[in-house]
């Protein structure tokens, strides 16, 4: 009988140390600090962009980590967690790496969706921007470029579509980790290629 107080303090011990959760972590996203500014050629626009609006899959801009499964289903992390939401985090990233390629200060998102200054205008869409179920990140979409119709109308604009970007990694595990590190390549890998595709339109 003396052991039973002993017994029962243990057990309750044991089950509200099973009864605690993980603790949270949070993650944000960097911009990747060994991009240069690519050459500049004969009619390389000198114009400088604006990265105006940039959009994901709504089932991704949460706090939380969504990550693919099979038949179509997601998984939601409760323990791992955006810093910020995961739109303002790729935008504020996406302008970063284009800056540093680009030779120009940073663009910053003009909220009222307008040209001005002269500025060529960005639109960044995203279809997918996840791991899928088989361990791949996979990033697709479309960047268009908004641009004033002439310099006496520079309210007035014209979008056209720039590039189909894409980029695909498998991931080497499936920890966070690896893959908050695949959305940076990402993104770097996509600034490069929006970069490019600015440089020889005029």
């Amino acid at each position: 009988m003396k052991m039973l107080p002993l017994l029962l303090f243990v057990a309750s011990a044991l089950f509200f140390g099973c009864m605690r959760s993980a603790p949270t972590r949070y993650y944000l996203l960097s911009a990747a600090k060994e991009l240069r500014p690519l050459p500049a050629t004969p009619g390389t626009p000198s114009s400088p962009v604006v990265l105006r609006q940039l959009r994901l899959p709504e089932y991704l801009d949460r706090s939380e980590i969504v990550r693919r499964r099979p038949a179509n289903e997601l998984c939601i992390t409760d323990n791992h967690l955006w810093g910020e939401k995961l739109s303002v985090a790729t935008a504020m990233v996406l302008e970063r790496n284009l800056a540093r390629l680009l030779g120009d200060e940073v663009p910053l998102i003009d909220r009222q969706h307008r040209a001005s200054g002269g500025r060529r205008g960005l639109m960044v869409i995203f279809h997918q921007f996840e791991a899928d179920a088989d361990g791949v990140f996979n990033a697709d979409g479309y960047c268009y470029l908004e641009k004033p119709l002439s310099q006496e109308m520079p309210l007035r604009t014209e979008a056209a579509l720039l590039l189909h970007f894409a980029f695909r990694q498998p991931l080497a595990d499936d920890s966070v980790g690896t893959l908050v590190g695949a959305y940076n390549a990402a993104l770097a890998d996509i600034a490069g290629q929006i970069a490019v595709a600015l440089m020889a339109t005029p």
